[in-house]
């Protein structure tokens, strides 16, 4: 959309408004020369160190018909992004609408990894600081027709956030939802889509044998790249929140994920249960 601005075509800053730009896009981009070679910047993947691929902002220059051809592609792939992202936020209200009895939904992600620090702390210790693994899920159930909800944060030492992770995180919190309901028959998984943590072959074993393994049927909901966000942000964000606030006043040292776990324990974080 800067490109398309930039050559004057008349575009809205609101991507959503863009949505049916493709039904005159023909139109809108008369004003362009046809010889005209344009100039833009994308980001790709690329190859970087050691084969590892990353995201870069890398020059193109295209002939009008291909630049516009790329434009209709990418429009098309927007557009259907934004109705699959409504459709599944509708679907996750209408599930918590209609969220039969002994069912649950777990929404849950990783949090960015927590820092300990300490509030007097010598030169050398800021170049060797900890890192936490913090993982929230929010679990939803109905209890007398009234949706309810239940915090978790599971607390970790193991900094990958890969699938070995996650299978060890449900390990822990399952057993903790059927403590919350014996009776428990279902479990509806909503998370992001990344292919390192969430959705690849090992999650699908996992899915694939959820009652062999603990007992619970279960079906895993992916959200649309970059709409994953929800109340395991703000879970997250909280919990860093107040135990940097508790090591300025001095009233925890927290230097490891035990010292976490044991300070989180015994805080005025009562309604969430750390794991």
């Amino acid at each position: 959309m800067q490109c398309l601005r930039k050559l004057s075509v008349s575009v809205s800053d609101n991507p959503e408004r863009n949505l049916d730009l493709n039904d005159n896009i023909d139109e809108l981009t008369k004003i362009i020369p046809d010889n005209k070679e344009i100039n833009y910047n994308t980001w790709k993947r690329v190859d970087g160190e050691k084969n590892i691929k990353k995201m870069k902002l890398v020059n193109v220059n295209l002939k009008k018909s291909e630049f516009i051809g790329i434009i209709k592609t990418e429009l098309e792939d927007f557009r259907m992004h934004v109705y699959r992202m409504k459709e599944q936020y509708q679907q996750m209200r209408r599930l918590k609408e209609q969220l039969p009895q002994n069912h649950m939904i777990v929404h849950m992600d990783f949090a960015e990894n927590y820092t300990c620090r300490s509030v007097d702390e010598i030169q050398s210790a800021y170049w060797h600081q900890t890192a936490i693994t913090l993982h929230p899920a929010v679990a939803y159930f109905k209890l007398d027709g009234s949706l309810q909800h239940r915090s978790f944060v599971v607390i970790s030492n193991e900094l990958a956030h890969n699938t070995s992770t996650v299978w060890s995180i449900l390990d822990i919190l399952v057993p903790q939802l059927k403590q919350m309901d014996a009776n428990l028959e279902y479990i509806h998984y909503w998370t992001d889509s990344p292919s390192s943590q969430y959705r690849n072959k090992h999650i699908f074993h996992v899915i694939a044998n959820h009652v062999e393994l603990f007992n619970v049927a279960a079906r895993w909901n992916y959200f649309e790249a970059g709409h994953g966000k929800g109340p395991c942000d703000g879970l997250g964000g909280a919990t860093k929140r107040f135990a940097d606030e508790v090591i300025k006043m001095g009233a925890a040292v927290i230097q490891d994920a035990a010292d976490f776990f044991a300070w989180a324990s015994t805080s005025t974080m009562r309604e969430v249960k750390f794991l």
